[in-house]
Formats: C-alpha cells, structure tokens, sequence
C-alpha cells in the first residue's frame, strides 16, 4: 500500500522560544502564511454592530478571535468539540495595538483540503493515511484527513465486533485508514480502518469447521440475536437461547452451523453457559 504523508504544520517554521507571539502573528500576517494554535476557548464578542461568537486562539502571549462564520464548522456543538484541539488558520487583521488579531479557520481550511484532494487522488484507492477522530458516537465516527471530513461505520472499524465505538476511539485520536473510494469531482471520500488490518479470514479454514462445537465469548447482543468472539477477528451470530438469558462477557459453547467465506460470516447455535461473566 502507498501512505499519503501530510505536513503536520502548514507554512510557518516551529515556533522557538526566542520568537515572540506579535512577532508571529505579523510575519504569518504579511506573508499570507497560516498558523497552528490551539483553540482556547469561545467568547462573544461586538463585531461590526452584532454580538458575534468567536473562537479563541493563543499565540504565545497573542490573542486571537476568529468568528463563528469563518471557523468551518457546521453548528455551536462542533466548535465545542474541538476546544482543546490544535486548528489551522489565517491572520487576517492585526490591531494597531498588537494585542489582538483576527484570523480565518475556513480560507486555511479551503487550501488545505485543495492540497490533500490532489495528493489523495493521485494516490489513489488503497493507499493508506492518518486521520483524525473529531466525533464518535456508538455506530460511527468523524474523521479528517487534512481539512477533509468523511465519515467511518462502526463495520470499517475492524474485524473483530464493536458494540460501541466509543469504547475503541476517542475525539483526537490519530488512527491509520485506507482509501476505498475516492471521487474529487463530487468531493467522495470513503476510508476503512479495517482495510489496514491483518484479514483473520484468511485462516478460517484452519480454525473452524462447520458442524464443530467451540468455545466463545459473548461480546454484543441486539434483537437479531447474540455475537460471539470465536477467534481474535472472527465473530459468530446466533438467535438468543429460549430458556436462558446471555450477557455480554459470558462465556458459552456454541456448534457452528454454517461458515460464508465470501460474506465473512459465521452462523451458530447455542449449546450452554460455560462461565458467567462477573457483572
């Protein structure tokens, strides 16, 4: 596979101790260059006659405010999300104080994702790059690979079953993905944790036998019935038992009925409790 590489920092060289904030600012600010701070927190602030939100930002002892509208966000709960985290952005307007600048996330955001539309694309489906979470929930989660947003299912997360996603991945988390899909003209872009990973398939045949009876843990259960953990990245499903209740975490024999190669899927019966789990 082909890993797409990213800069960590766009334009500006690392900040050393010797360089004040003013002196940052002013320099991104005349040369067109972004800057990376982190997002500090939100005020609201009086902008042009209308009380505005604005996201806060510190370059060293410098303040910045960026306004809601130029923050590339959909909604308040997103600009929540991401204070605490590092974001990119122009300087465009440094008060004649040097005390406080104005800067926009979305002119930063728009050029970066130009840049990784390109170098994805010319890549191609199957390279591999880092994303990072910016919000999970139990069946899927956010992931921005350079300013590009797309969405990962809890099914691309790995082969092994996921109950909740939240349990595996956090906001900023950093996870390595691949390309399945990629459509610049209609801005597609699809990516699969799973893809990277070791397929455990490839020794089914090895470790399971249809008409056999193994030993697993129960690892999630929904109204189609319960998921069972036979091997590290295979995961069994059966109807519930009728006169006995299954939790997560026990640990039960099981007789595999039937095994799909091209579908991935193992279908089994319920035999017995073998162990209870300790809730």
């Amino acid at each position: 596979m082909t890993e797409v590489l990213f800069n960590q920092t766009e334009g500006m060289k690392p900040q050393t101790a010797e360089e004040t904030g003013a002196r940052l600012v002013n320099t991104a600010y005349r040369n067109g260059r972004f800057l990376e701070a982190e997002l500090f927190g939100e005020e609201v602030h009086e902008l042009n006659g209308e009380r505005v939100t604005c996201a806060v930002v510190m370059v060293k002892e410098q303040k910045g405010l960026i306004p809601f509208d130029l923050m590339d966000v959909k909604d308040a709960r997103q600009l929540d999300n991401m204070i605490g985290s590092t974001i990119r952005f122009k300087v465009i307007k440094v008060h004649d104080d040097e005390q406080l600048f104005m800067a926009d996330r979305k002119a930063a955001m728009e050029k970066t994702r130009e840049r990784a539309w390109e170098r994805l694309a010319a890549a191609g489906v199957g390279a591999t790059t880092k994303a990072v979470v910016r919000y999970v929930n139990d069946n899927y989660m956010v992931v921005q690979v350079e300013g590009i947003e797309t969405n990962i299912h809890v099914s691309e997360y790995g082969f092994d079953w996921v109950d909740d996603l939240r349990d595996h991945v956090s906001v900023e988390d950093i996870i390595q993905v691949a390309v399945t899909e990629i459509d610049v003209e209609n801005q597609i872009l699809s990516l699969s944790r799973k893809a990277t990973l070791p397929d455990p398939w490839h020794n089914v045949g090895r470790l399971l036998a249809e008409g056999s009876t193994y030993v697993g843990e129960v690892v999630g259960t929904s109204d189609k019935g319960m998921y069972i953990k036979l091997a590290p990245g295979i995961t069994g499903m059966g109807n519930h038992p009728i006169n006995e209740v299954v939790n997560v975490g026990d640990r039960v024999v099981v007789r595999c009925v039937r095994i799909d190669h091209k579908q991935q899927h193992v279908r089994v019966t319920f035999r017995r409790i073998q162990k209870r789990a300790n809730l």
